[in-house]
């Protein structure tokens, strides 16, 4: 059965610890000290546990402890990592960019090598023309032309054709031509003598049915929204050849293609 124990603080003391006789209050070590009507406060409690509800209004929680160390995070932004300092963000660029990594971090750019097709025109003919000249001439049947969208751009020609060649004829040369006008004049675009390559006719009478295609890759290096007009050019090597035929349609396209 409990004791109770009457007296004062003088006649009690060397029986109950200085703590309880002292009259200065509750030695709780560690935790703390307070009058006898005074109770624990929220500024006592250190331990750890479970906050099963409520709501937190306290100061930002650190990222020591599990937090961001923020008040806010930016809306549709993606969130980075720190170290123990404040949560760091990364915000969304242009349309069409992407996430990519630096090697020690992440942003938000265009993604790499291009290949977006900006544009694209075709013409098609079923003509043919002569080819009689040794310097290379424009085949003028089939044009097409097409608005830069970017300047640092590409263009891929693709011309598909019937092609005459005369039995045992000597070289025959093809290329693209680019003028800035319809009928302005075509300059021939790899520069090379023989242009994007050669073909003949080794024997047995007249290819009228071989059908050849032809794809170049032009660097325009013109600014944008400026007009670019593209041909086929030929040229002979002593005997006369036909581009095309009159029952067979020729076909060219271009394509505009982004390198950013």
């Amino acid at each position: 059965m409990p004791r109770l124990l009457r007296g004062t603080a003088s006649r009690l003391a060397g029986i109950l610890p200085a703590q309880v006789t002292g009259g200065s209050g509750i030695d709780h070590d560690s935790l703390a000290n307070f009058a006898a009507n005074e109770h624990f406060t929220q500024a006592n409690i250190t331990a750890t546990g479970t906050v099963a509800s409520g709501t937190w209004e306290g100061t930002d929680v650190g990222v020591a402890h599990g937090g961001t160390g923020r008040s806010t995070l930016t809306e549709n932004n993606v969130i980075l990592g720190n170290g123990t300092g404040l949560v760091q963000f990364v915000a969304p660029g242009a349309d069409g960019q992407i996430l990519t990594s630096t090697g020690s971090s992440w942003q938000s750019e265009a993604a790499a090598g291009g290949g977006k097709v900006l544009g694209f025109n075709s013409s098609v003919a079923s003509d043919s023309q002569t080819i009689s000249s040794s310097s290379f001439v424009a085949i003028d049947f089939v044009i097409v032309n097409l608005t830069v969208t970017e300047s640092s751009s590409k263009m891929l020609l693709t011309f598909s054709t019937a092609m005459d060649v005369p039995a045992s004829s000597p070289w025959n040369v093809i290329s693209f031509g680019k003028s800035g006008t319809s009928g302005g004049t075509y300059s021939e675009l790899t520069g090379e003598t023989w242009g994007l390559g050669i073909f003949y006719h080794a024997s047995g009478g007249v290819a009228e049915s071989m059908t050849s295609t032809f794809t170049y890759v032009h660097t325009h290096g013109e600014s944008a929204s400026t007009d670019i007009y593209y041909k086929l050019m030929g040229k002979q090597d002593g005997v006369n050849f036909a581009v095309g035929q009159n029952d067979v349609d020729t076909v060219f396209t271009v394509m505009e293609i982004s390198q950013a």
